[in-house]
């Protein structure tokens, strides 16, 4: 229920400041109006010129040999003029502050958008994986993902990225027993799995773990999956965010997740079959601790 008032209260915060963005933007492009009319004004020199037929006699029109022939020159009233230049200059610092503000306004708009994403996300579900980290310590935090159950074999997490990059390298955020990644691929268009890294995961016995994964080769591809054996080490794999750098040396994070299975807010996910993984089943069966209890139970009265 805390989590349901906090999202209404995040929405109700962005749209009040939508609105404000709006009202800035408009009165932002009616001074870049005013400013651009001023410029035109200031040019044209109040809309005086000199006729082109007496500009070609300088003596006629008391103007040096330098006057460009055929064009028109600007006489018009200097106080006019000035006042223009100094409207212009008003309206240009205005308009300064008025992008101060539109800059700030985005900037805490997408401070509550994340606050408002993070608020909708799941303990341990497969989307704590997205965007940049938030897992800072290492340990069993809710706020990276883990899968269904701890030592259970191979799991995989699957990561999106916004747009398509020539990868250079793959990083991994472990937050939680680093060590089990024992493969890395690319997902190409048609789905197929590129290879990127294959053998011991050389982040085994840290703590919390960055860990870098090169790219060989053209590799170009927008989704990454890294496959972690969770028997490898006793205890929770938990990763908390995945980023691409690509050959140009720009960065992503991933914008959308998916996994092989997910703690997601407590509630263990066993694949059919009592207490143990069967890779071939293709539904997923969800237990609460006390469906775990009863299950035990009923599997220890059968003859």
């Amino acid at each position: 229920m805390k989590t349901n008032h906090l999202l209404a209260a995040v929405a109700a915060l962005l749209a009040v400041m939508l609105v404000l963005m709006a009202v800035q933007y408009s009165h932002q492009l009616a001074l870049e109006d005013e400013v651009a009319a001023l410029r035109a004004a200031a040019f044209r020199g109040g809309g005086k010129t000199v006729d082109t037929d007496v500009a070609r006699d300088p003596v006629a029109v008391g103007v040096a040999d330098s006057t460009r022939i055929g064009q028109p020159q600007p006489i018009g009233n200097d106080e006019l003029l000035e006042a223009a230049r100094e409207r212009i200059t008003e309206l240009e610092r205005v308009l300064n502050g008025q992008a101060d503000i539109l800059e700030k306004l985005v900037a805490e708009a997408r401070e509550r958008e994340e606050v408002r994403r993070k608020a909708s996300m799941r303990s341990w579900g497969e989307e704590q994986a997205t965007g940049a980290p938030d897992t800072l310590t290492a340990g069993d935090h809710s706020t990276a993902w883990a899968p269904a159950i701890a030592d259970g074999g191979v799991e995989w997490l699957e990561a999106e990225f916004e747009s398509p990059a020539d990868l250079a390298k793959i990083v991994i955020r472990q937050t939680s027993n680093p060590g089990g990644i024992t493969r890395v691929v690319a997902i190409g268009e048609g789905g197929a799995e590129i290879p990127i890294w294959a053998g011991e995961d050389p982040s085994k016995g840290q703590q919390l773990a960055d860990t870098p994964f090169p790219v060989n080769g053209n590799v170009r591809a927008n989704r990454v999956r890294v496959y972690v054996d969770t028997s490898k080490l006793s205890g929770w794999e938990e990763i908390d965010a995945m980023q691409i750098t690509s050959r140009d040396g720009s960065t992503q994070w991933a914008k959308s997740t998916k996994a092989s299975s997910t703690y997601a807010s407590g509630r263990r996910q066993y694949q059919s079959g009592f207490l143990g993984r069967n890779q071939n089943a293709p539904e997923i069966e969800i237990f609460g601790e006390a469906e775990i209890r009863d299950t035990i139970l009923k599997s220890l009265r059968q003859p």
